[in-house]
């Protein structure tokens, strides 16, 4: 039994070192992709905009590496007051399906795709949006028209400490459907229980014993959550003309701006035990 347990738990020390492995997110390195195991994710560095990085970079919350904490896998992150919901699902190594629900606004990677799958293009070519350069086709190539990354919002980080970042097609009252780059950057703080106690044999006579401990992602802290305004897409004329209005009256975020919030503490709820 003593010998099993040593072989199983040498098993998974291997394979965790597997599929941590993956290229560095380095602001150097000029890849449009990083790799996590068999999954690879676009670079922070060109697939979000300059100035949103710039807000989160001034204040420390931009955190790059390849072993980011696993809170988002089966579970929903939601504050205090539930006033808003982050739900994970379809989570692999670095990438992730996501919904997000607000009081009377929602978002979510799949509607995102299915609204800009047809408008991509024109979005991509639109010469006076403000697309980061990993949508400019004379630096990514075809790779810039396809939609099909908006299907995820990705992950990087150093555990456990992570910075997610993705887009979303808004849904709200007034159907004036923004298309905002978002990053959210924090802590995973985790609670931990031993869950076995292993005995190993050094030299044929000194035992030592091991407590295996089981850490459960418990809350986000100190998060930085920072929403870029790219685009609108309004969903028929009259939204267009709403829309334009309130952007002269100021009351819609301009293209361009950039808005931060801060949460102390975001609950984690796992959907089920792993």
């Amino acid at each position: 039994m003593m010998k099993t347990r040593q072989a199983l738990t040498l098993l998974l020390f291997s394979g965790l070192l597997f599929f941590s492995s993956c290229l560095k997110n380095d602001p150097s390195n000029h890849n449009t992709t990083l790799f996590y195991g068999h999954q690879d994710i676009p670079n922070i560095n060109y697939y979000m905009p300059q100035a949103l990085l710039d807000a989160l970079s001034e204040k420390d919350s931009l955190f790059f590496g390849e072993n980011p904490p696993g809170f988002y896998f089966d579970s929903c992150c939601y504050s205090k007051d539930t006033t808003f919901v982050l739900a994970f699902m379809d989570s692999c190594f670095g990438k992730t399906g996501m919904t997000f629900k607000k009081n009377d606004e929602s978002s979510s990677t799949s509607k995102t795709y299915e609204i800009l799958n047809k408008k991509w293009k024109e979005y991509c070519l639109d010469t006076n949006t403000i697309a980061p350069i990993f949508f400019d086709t004379s630096f990514n190539g075809s790779a810039a028209l396809d939609p099909e990354v908006l299907r995820h919002a990705y992950i990087m980080g150093k555990d456990p400490y992570f910075t997610l970042y993705y887009y979303e097609v808004r849904i709200e009252q007034h159907q004036y459907q923004p298309l905002n780059a978002v990053i959210l950057s924090g802590e995973c703080v985790y609670t931990e229980y031993p869950i076995d106690t292993i005995q190993i044999t050094v030299n044929d006579s000194t035992v030592v014993d091991s407590i295996v401990n089981r850490r459960i992602p418990h809350y986000l802290h100190k998060v930085q959550w920072g929403v870029e305004t790219m685009k609108y897409f309004p969903k028929d004329n009259s939204a267009q003309v709403a829309l334009d209005a309130a952007l002269e009256a100021g009351t819609q975020p301009q293209p361009g701006d950039v808005i931060i919030k801060e949460f102390d503490t975001l609950y984690i709820k796992p959907y089920k035990t792993r």
